[in-house]
C-alpha cells in the first residue's frame, strides 16, 4: 500500500448521519472519508484505490453488480469490511456476491478506528 492511498476510507452506506460517531473518529485519525451518494460516484471513488471500503449491511449500501465486479477483481490491495447489525441478511442482492476481509458491527466504530489506524502506520491490521 503506498503512502498516498494509506487513510483514504469509503464509506457505502444509504444511511450517512447514522456513522457520523465514526467518520469524525476517522478523520480525527486523519483519514479521508468519502461517502458517495449515487453508483457513479462510487466507481469514481474506487478507482482512486481507497485503502478501506466500508459496507453497510445494517442500512444498505447502494450496491450495483457493477460495483460489486470492480471490488471483487481490484488487484491493488483494497481491504473491504462490511458493517452488520447483527444479523448478516441482504437487503440487497448485489451484496451476494461481494468478497469481504472481515465484518464489524454497525455500531461499534473502535474495531474500524483500530483497522485504519494500523494502516496509516504501516503495520499489520487484524480484521475479525
Amino acid at each position: 500500500m503506498t503512502r498516498a492511498t494509506r487513510g483514504q476510507v469509503l464509506l457505502l452506506t444509504a444511511r450517512p448521519a447514522a456513522h457520523g460517531k465514526l467518520v469524525r473518529a476517522l478523520r480525527g485519525l486523519g483519514a479521508r472519508v468519502s461517502v458517495p451518494h449515487a453508483a457513479p460516484q462510487t466507481l469514481r471513488l474506487i478507482a482512486r484505490r481507497p485503502t478501506l471500503v466500508l459496507v453497510d449491511l445494517a442500512n444498505g449500501a447502494g450496491l450495483t453488480p457493477e460495483i460489486v465486479d470492480l471490488l471483487n477483481r481490484r488487484r491493488d490491495p483494497i481491504l473491504v469490511l462490511a458493517l452488520h447489525d447483527g444479523s448478516f441478511g441482504l437487503r440487497e442482492r448485489a451484496v451476494a456476491g461481494l468478497s469481504v476481509a472481515g465484518f464489524c458491527p454497525a455500531h461499534d466504530s473502535q474495531p474500524i478506528v483500530n483497522v485504519v489506524a494500523g494502516l496509516r502506520a504501516g503495520g499489520a491490521v487484524a480484521v475479525h
